[in-house]
Order: C-alpha cells, then structure tokens, then sequence
C-alpha cells in the first residue's frame, strides 16, 4: 500500500489526525464513496498509522518499526480483515462471530486493535444483527473500519452507530494531474470519463480501450443485422459481466441524452457522440428506456446465481430487435 496520500484524500485526513490528536477515534467509522476514489487505500494507511510506532508529523506510519513491518507483509496480529469468502458473496455471521471472540481478547501488541470490513453492504441479516451488538458495546482501543460503495443498503441501526466519511469524485483536473503523475498517457481524459470521474477505476483499466471499442463496434454490428447475438455473447463473455453491462449502460444513457439534445460534454462516451447520434436517431425514445430498464434489472441479477452468457445474449437479442427506421 503506497504512503503518499491521494490529494484529494488530503482534507480527510487532517479529520483523522484531529480525532487522533484529541482522543476521539471512533470506534468505528464508515468510509463510504463509489468505486475508485481510494477508500481501501485511505483506511489501510489510517489503519497502519495506528499501529505504528512512531509516526511522522503527518501522522503517516514510519514503516520502519515492527509495528509497519508486521503490518505490510499482512501479520500484525492486531489487525483483522473480515471479506466475503468469495467475491460477490455475503459476509457471514460466522465471521462475526468470529470476531467476537476475538475482540474478548487483550491486543497482543497493548495499544490499538484494527478490524477492516468490507464491503460493508455484503453483511446478510444475521451478520448485520451480530455486528449491531458488537458495535453497541464497543471495546476500548478497537477501531472497525466498514467500507462500502453503497450505505444505503446498510441497515439504519448501523448506520446509526458509525461515525461516517464520504469520499467523493475528485476535482477533473486534480485527478487528470494524479494519473499522467502515474504514466498514464493514453487518453487519460477518456479513462477518466469511462470510470464516473474515479481515478484508481481509470487507472485500473488503463488497457481498458482497446477492448471497450471492440465491444462497441461489435454491438453496432449486431444492431445493424451484421453480427449474431449469440456468437457475439460468447465473446462478451470473457470479459468481466459487470463491465460490459456498465458500458453498454453509458452507451444507453448516452443515446437518450442525446435525443434530449444534450451537449457532447455531458455524455458518458463523448468520443463515440457521432455513432451514439445516429444510432439514437433510429430508435424510439420509449424503447429506449426500455432497454435500459432491461439493463438495470440484468446488472442487479449479477449478484445471483445467474447464467451470464444466457443474460448477455438476451440483452443483445432484445437490442437487435428494437424497432428502427431507416
């Protein structure tokens, strides 16, 4: 985990350091923002500067004491990390349980104890429940940091109990200026806008392009009777579900934007405006929103058991047969 703070993380951390300096960490606080604005990377160095030893005027951790070192190489036996087993999995009352038990325990290194929970939202009912009784009798010198990209889906009685940060989109400019600082040269600004405004997305997806405009010219081809439904679905497949779906949604939204006569800058995709107008020009706005209902209703499916090459094909064979005009 890198040390330098993320610029835009800057007025956030001087918050962290006052509670420090004064005394009032929280128990636990809720870092909250959308993908790619940084939230792990702010509250793995919040964690590791509370378990340093002795670190800089800045509050950073040294990296040098036993403490930073354990920390890094993921063995300081104060610090737990409690995830789903599996990516898009609940977490469990199981590991909560867990958890308990674990924080009956006196720190093993006497000062502060450090549990990182994420994602937040995945916690099923009875991990919700048990988690709620831990945070209602807190333990001394414990800090749970829950993250999440969605805190609407936490219950209220969480929410409640949790001292909230919210990391938001940072400053264009700012962000353009982070990612050519990280030799990002190829079209930052079209990574920047493909990934909402969220600087590690574009940088993460920084050989994204290529592949985003193979998937474009190919839902062209099938809008346009050129390609099969099926056949391109297979191909779609080895990409992530959840990225195809999100594009194919910016394309969506972008097309009814611009049958509301939207100005290119205010699109998604702004560098494919002249194939996202005509092809917008040949639909029915109704149809449309539709489609994108279609869209929405797919992504959420995500989260289940779901046949993905089956859900791809049916949102490319429902896009080919879209009434158009010629």
């Amino acid at each position: 985990m890198p040390n330098e703070l993320l610029p835009w993380h800057r007025k956030k951390w001087q918050l962290l350091r006052a509670y420090v300096d004064n005394g009032r960490v929280p128990h636990a606080l809720l870092i909250s923002g959308k993908e790619g604005v940084g939230k792990l990377r702010l509250a793995m160095q919040f964690a590791q500067s509370l378990l340093c030893e002795q670190h800089d005027e800045q509050m950073m951790g040294c990296g040098r004491c036993s403490g930073c070192q354990l920390f890094q190489a993921h063995t300081h036996p104060d610090f737990v990390r409690i995830e789903p087993k599996e990516p898009g999995k609940p977490i469990t009352i199981d590991a909560i349980r867990e958890l308990s038990d674990l924080l009956t325990l006196t720190a093993q290194y006497g000062g502060y104890r450090i549990v990182l929970l994420m994602p937040a939202h995945r916690l099923n009912a009875a991990a919700a429940n048990g988690l709620l009784k831990t945070l209602e009798e807190p333990v001394d010198q414990t800090v749970i940091l829950l993250l999440t990209d969605s805190p609407s889906s936490l219950p209220a009685t969480i929410l409640s109990r949790c001292q909230q940060m919210t990391l938001g989109i940072p400053d264009k400019n700012d962000a353009l200026e982070w990612l050519r600082r990280q030799k990002v040269h190829e079209q930052p600004d079209a990574l920047l806008v493909l990934a909402g405004g969220a600087p590690l997305l574009a940088l993460a997806r920084e050989n994204s392009l290529a592949v985003r405009a193979s998937l474009f010219q190919a839902w062209l081809n099938v809008s346009r009777q050129a390609s099969d439904p099926v056949s391109v679905a297979e191909l779609w497949c080895k990409q992530p579900c959840d990225r195809v779906l999100l594009w194919i949604t910016g394309w969506v939204m972008d097309m009814i934007r611009l049958h509301h006569g939207s100005s290119v800058a205010g699109l998604y995709n702004p560098d494919w405006s002249i194939s996202l107008q005509a092809e917008a020009q040949k639909l029915n706005l109704k149809e449309l929103f539709r489609f994108l209902d279609l869209l929405f209703t797919s992504t959420r499916s995500l989260n289940t058991q779901v046949n993905k090459q089956m859900l791809l094909e049916e949102i490319l064979i429902k896009w080919r047969q879209l009434p158009r005009t010629s």
